[in-house]
């Protein structure tokens, strides 16, 4: 008798065991997929980082960062050393103009960040808006759901080289691939979703670092007195009343952030210095010498790190002297 109890006993482990390493579905994990927006139940602050492809001319990264009742944070590069061209904090905003070699700010202001499958593709918006209105869902919503619900053809969950869960899937067209990566353990926390292109392998969308509520651990950006701003840049500050309210905010302000976010990516690649952009290769020289040399201190100010801050850059208040 005891003898029967002991292996009944070993065949419940054995099944509670197996059924405990079953994996997920598909759908369940999906299913736990949320929309990163400032309205949305059960986020009281989360984090990520982004990189995404630009108006067809290159790339972007950011990262973003909000908590109930602060400030929202966002900070853009054009390139892979995080040298910033726009950084929205502490209800202002700041861009980095190479071409007048300074750096605008302008007060209560805070950015407006949308990532999400807009018909069928994926769109994305990002501007600076006045910070005296109320944030809504439509200001921060990073809609991970319709993203993720882009490509369904061909999927397959497996695990990576971590052990956590790994979807996979391509488009319809055979193109593009995606990956959507999870915590192993329930709840299945997305992580990472990455869409790519199958042919070259060049990324056009990748949200990763993703961290909801007590996740967020890491440090906030700072927005940089300005007595602390590099000498040899000129520093423009602005406020509202400067401007005409709503409309030239808007199209204005955004505007300029469009072009000069197009005038970084084209330091870095002579293919994109066509129109709207019109300097001589001169000009370009010294836009190139003026973000290698204070980009690095900048980004040290305002808090970006695990980037290497160059020599040349050690001293903060260091000017250029320009050739």
């Amino acid at each position: 008798m005891p003898r029967m109890l002991l292996c009944t006993a070993l065949l419940f482990f054995s099944l509670a065991s197996h059924s405990a390493a079953q994996p997920p579905t598909i759908e369940q994990l999906l299913a736990g997929v949320p929309v990163l927006s400032t309205e949305e139940k059960g986020l009281d602050q989360f984090s990520f980082s982004y990189e995404t492809i630009y108006l067809q001319h290159g790339r972007l990264w950011g990262d973003f960062r909000w908590k109930r009742g602060e400030p929202p944070q966002l900070y853009v590069s054009a390139d892979q050393q995080k040298n910033p061209v726009l950084f929205a904090a502490d209800k202002r905003s700041m861009y980095v103009d190479l071409a007048e070699q300074r750096v605008v700010t302008l007060d209560q202001s805070r950015p407006r960040l949308r990532l999400r499958n807009k018909y069928q593709s994926i769109s994305y918006e990002c501007s600076i808006e006045p910070s005296n209105q109320r944030l809504s869902r439509f200001d921060i919503q990073i809609d991970l759901p319709s993203i993720v619900q882009l490509q369904v053809h061909n999927p397959v969950l497996g695990e990576d080289a971590n052990g956590n869960w790994r979807y996979q899937s391509t488009s319809w067209s055979g193109k593009s691939i995606m990956i959507v990566t999870f915590d192993r353990q329930a709840p299945y926390t997305m992580r990472e979703v990455v869409i790519s292109d199958i042919e070259t392998g060049d990324i056009r969308l990748r949200i990763h670092d993703i961290r909801l509520n007590d996740e967020c651990n890491e440090p906030w950006l700072r927005f940089p007195p300005l007595e602390a701003l590099p000498d040899g840049l000129a520093i423009v500050p602005m406020n509202r009343s400067q401007l005409n309210v709503g409309m030239q905010l808007a199209l204005g302000w955004n505007k300029m952030i469009q072009v000069l976010t197009i005038t970084h990516m084209a330091v870095d690649d002579p293919a994109l210095r066509g129109p709207p952009l019109a300097h001589t290769e001169q000009e370009w020289k010294v836009m190139q010498q003026t973000k290698q040399h204070y980009g690095p201190q900048l980004r040290h100010l305002i808090g970006i790190r695990g980037v290497p801050l160059p020599p040349s850059a050690v001293r903060s208040k260091e000017s250029l002297d320009i050739k």
